[in-house]
């Protein structure tokens, strides 16, 4: 009687430490997809914004010294405004 228990005691050790080894694999299987998962997202946060500086980079700033097309139109509005009809030509941003 002492065998059987025996054996049963180890089976169920054994057993026991098998599916302990199986949930810890499975802890840090989780643990590094969840690390995963957050390095892809900063990295999809840092490309977005790299992306919106590219694109405020690409716009084309106006150019000093020189008047924009809507500047020109507020200029036009004030002289119709003080009643001078005679216009200067603006230069205008293209």
């Amino acid at each position: 009687m002492r065998r059987k228990e025996q054996d049963r005691v180890t089976r169920m050790d054994a057993d026991y430490q098998r599916r302990k080894e199986l949930a810890e694999f499975n802890m840090r299987r989780e643990e590094r997809l969840k690390a995963a998962e957050e390095r892809t997202a900063k990295k999809r946060l840092n490309d977005r914004r790299k992306s919106r500086r590219r694109k405020r980079r690409r716009a084309k700033p106006p150019v000093k010294g020189r008047i924009t097309a809507k500047k020109s139109l507020q200029i036009k509005r004030i002289l119709i405004q003080m009643r001078i009809t005679k216009f200067v030509k603006f230069p205008t941003c293209d």
